[in-house]
């Protein structure tokens, strides 16, 4: 670390004396310059792992590649950092993509604002800079010293610098001191972690290969869920929402077998646009067949028939229209009209479901043009009109008879009909009626000769 406990062996008072000068100047010196900035300040020790520490990652790495520690001619830089994470297939990355953070007195690592690790410790190369109860570790038959950062840090510091490799999901990985090259570790990192977890997909109602979109993503530790980036898979445009609970709509334009996908964007540690790849839950297969060749609806009315229903009057006529239609269709009603300005509608089909007849009768001669018009329900429920059908009617009626005069009534001749009293009665009284013809005759003279 960067604080001396106590000397590694005795030295002379006087010796011992200017030593310890010298050591308070330059950690004055070294706070100043902490103080200022804390990325330089260095400690330049034999406790150092890398003597007066490094710069940049790309500096450290170099430092690395290059295995030599300044302290003493052992090359043993390389299997320090390789026991504590950092291998040699992570050196470019570390190059690249190492941040800086900072390792707190009580224990926490913390990058940029985030605690990525707790019970934070260290490892020098002095036992005597470790504070009191150290733990050691041989690496490469090498021992080492290091102990928890309330132990290792110097009175009044409360943080040192720190620069940090998180792993692909935001833990972390690995840490070095630039001040000393010392790498600080935690006892329990902050397991951080972001996945997707589904593609959901909804066809939508009444509209053909249409489908809404939803998506679920998880996260654990600092992993913050940015956005949700939808593929379709057909060529079109990507969809970009930050929520996966919002709806995305998309309809597919051409038939075929499309494969669409959800990437989740997640901020970690490290990395704040970090890339989940639409892995195989979080994709769905999107089959879009042609559509069925549209059913041909036929709905007609094949013929009207007039028929006399008295040929020695032809003044009624029975009217049938036959309908002709393709299966699925259903023949609904027929509407009559009979050319004299008469007509009779909704008339129901007859119990063989493909005829519908009605009678009429006609007040006048002549010739009349009847017609028909056919009604039908189509397979999905559409109404269908057949074209309009016709026949003539030609009905006679009988001219009126001219009206008849009343009969002439004779005279009445008032005739006394004697009782019929056989030959002998007859004569009889025909002699009577000559007596009494001559009584009166002889009378009237009588009078008439009186007179004068």
């Amino acid at each position: 670390m960067a604080v001396l406990y106590r000397s590694a062996r005795p030295m002379p008072k006087g010796l011992l004396f200017m030593f310890g000068l010298a050591t308070a100047v330059f950690m004055l010196l070294g706070f100043v310059v902490f103080g200022v900035n804390r990325t330089l300040a260095v400690t330049c020790t034999g406790n150092d792992i890398i003597k007066c520490g490094f710069s940049t990652p790309s500096d450290f790495i170099n430092r690395v590649e290059e295995n030599n520690n300044g302290v003493n001619s052992t090359p043993d830089l390389q299997a320090i950092y390789a026991h504590y994470g950092l291998s040699s297939a992570e050196y470019d990355s570390f190059a690249a993509h190492a941040v800086p953070g900072e390792a707190m007195r009580d224990g926490q690592i913390i990058v940029n604002g985030q605690v990525v690790g707790t019970g934070g410790m260290s490892i020098g190369r002095w036992q005597s800079y470790q504070g009191a109860n150290p733990f050691s570790v041989t690496i490469n038959g090498i021992t080492y010293y290091g102990n928890v950062n309330s132990q290792a840090f110097a009175a009044g510091v409360t943080e040192i610098p720190v620069y940090v490799l998180f792993n692909a999901s935001g833990t972390f990985q690995f840490a070095v001191m630039p001040s000393c090259g010392n790498p600080e570790f935690p006892s329990v990192p902050v397991q951080t972690s972001a996945s997707c977890q589904v593609l959901n997909k909804t066809p939508v109602a009444g509209k053909a290969n249409t489908f809404t979109f939803t998506a679920a993503a998880a996260k654990t530790g600092n992993a913050t869920i940015t956005k949700y980036v939808y593929n379709f898979g057909d060529g079109s445009p990507t969809v970009t929402e930050t929520g996966g609970a919002t709806p995305v709509t998309h309809t597919y334009a051409s038939t075929g077998t499309f494969t669409a996908s959800v990437t989740v964007f997640a901020s970690v540690p490290g990395n704040a646009n970090l890339q989940l790849p639409a892995v195989s839950m979080c994709t769905k297969q999107i089959v879009i067949t042609p559509p069925p060749a549209p059913q041909v609806v036929t709905a007609v009315c094949q013929q009207l028939v007039a028929t006399p229903i008295d040929d020695s009057t032809r003044t009624a006529f029975t009217f049938t229209a036959t309908a002709q239609f393709s299966s699925g269709v259903t023949f609904t009603s027929a509407d009559f009209t009979f050319g004299d300005g008469s007509q009779q509608s909704g008339v129901q089909p007859n119990s063989d479901g493909t005829t519908a007849t009605t009678t009429h009768t006609y007040a006048t001669s002549g010739t009349f043009t009847a017609s028909a018009v056919l009604h039908f329900t189509s397979p999905s429920g559409q109404p269908v009109t057949a074209p309009t059908c016709t026949a003539v009617a030609t009905p006679v009626v009988p001219a009126a008879a001219p009206p008849t005069p009343p009969p002439t009534v004779p005279a009445v001749t008032t005739v006394t009909t004697l009782p019929s009293t056989g030959a002998g009665d007859t004569i009889g009284i025909f002699f009577g009626a000559v007596t009494a013809g001559t009584i009166g005759y002889r009378m009237f003279i009588r009078r008439k000769l009186v007179r004068r």
